[in-house]
């Protein structure tokens, strides 16, 4: 009598080394842009300004700024608090830890992509990691060289779709306010509810329009806290 032979397991599939490659060309090409960073120098020095009680928006104390940039924030206040930590390493110390941390956010999108809305392993598709490396009018570049607040705008944004499509109705709302504490441009995705499925997502929705009215209203005790000027803020740009 003869035994049916088991199956035998699939052979794992090599990584193409173009895909390595690519990745490899993307990581230092990103580290070599992201030395200059001269938008992180808004962030840092707002955040400076606001631990000292003062307005953030200001132009007149930079004159002495610590990186020789004389770049004021235009984000919403509330999200300096993600630099105040920084504030505390001098400022060339402080652009390293940055540009580690949009390393790791890039990383992040490329995974959140992978596993949400493209469906397949990134590593074994060079074409989709070339798009991610240096695709989309080098987006992630850009972001890297500049040291934009929009990496972690774009992570949260991007978690909160994810957290959309899989039914997380009230994490999409905590993330979308999340990202429009940096910039108020995410706050109008709280519409992705109603226009992107066949049947409306008022409960999505709903979170979400709750979660903006809370954040939003933590500003002017941002600023009663840091004692700055909440009513002399010029615009904020979106």
């Amino acid at each position: 009598m003869t035994h049916a032979q088991p199956p035998a397991p699939p052979a794992k599939l090599r990584v193409p080394r173009s895909a390595w490659l690519i990745l490899g060309s993307g990581l230092l090409l990103g580290v070599w842009v992201g030395r200059y960073m001269w938008d992180f120098a808004a962030s840092y020095n707002g955040a400076l300004l606001l631990r000292a009680g003062m307005s953030p928006y200001a132009l007149e104390p930079l004159l002495d700024y610590p990186a020789g940039h004389v770049i004021a924030w235009v984000y919403p206040p509330l999200g300096l608090r993600l630099f105040l930590p920084f504030t505390l390493l001098s400022y060339p110390a402080a652009i390293y830890l940055w540009l580690g941390l949009e390393l790791a956010g890039a990383a992040l999108l490329a995974w959140v992509w992978a596993r949400d809305f493209w469906k397949f392993d990134l590593l074994m598709h060079p074409a989709a990691m070339l798009i991610v490396c240096f695709g989309l009018n080098g987006t992630l570049l850009w972001l890297l060289t500049t040291g934009n607040v929009g990496m972690v705008e774009a992570v949260l944004l991007w978690l909160a779709l994810a957290a959309l499509v899989n039914g997380h109705d009230k994490r999409f709302g905590l993330l979308i306010a999340m990202a429009s504490i940096l910039k108020v441009l995410p706050a109008f995705f709280v519409l992705a509810p109603l226009a992107a499925f066949p049947q409306p997502r008022w409960r999505a929705f709903g979170w979400g329009v709750i979660s903006l009215v809370v954040i939003f209203a933590l500003i002017p005790f941002c600023f009663l806290q840091s004692g700055s000027n909440f009513a002399a803020c010029p615009r904020v740009v979106p």
